[in-house]
C-alpha cells in the first residue's frame, strides 16, 4: 500500500513539473494576431462596448487636476 502511495505521489510530482515545463513553451508558439499595419481609413465603431451608463445625460464634466 505504501510503495502504490509512493509511486503515485511521484508520478504526481512528475507530472506537475512537466506541464510547468509545457506550458511556457506552448504559450510561445502563439502566433500574432495582427497580421498588417493598421489602416486608419477602415476603422469601425464596434457597436454593444460602452457601458450602458456612461451617456451624456450622467457627464459632469472635465475633472479636476488634483484628481488626476
Amino acid at each position: 500500500m505504501n510503495l502504490h502511495r509512493a509511486v503515485l505521489g511521484g508520478l504526481l510530482v512528475s507530472g506537475v513539473f512537466l506541464c510547468q515545463i509545457h506550458v511556457p513553451t506552448a504559450m510561445g508558439q502563439v502566433r500574432p494576431r495582427v497580421s498588417e499595419a493598421v489602416n486608419e481609413a477602415q476603422r469601425i465603431t464596434l457597436n454593444g462596448n460602452v457601458h450602458p451608463l456612461a451617456r451624456a445625460e450622467f457627464d459632469r464634466g472635465a475633472v479636476a487636476e488634483s484628481n488626476v
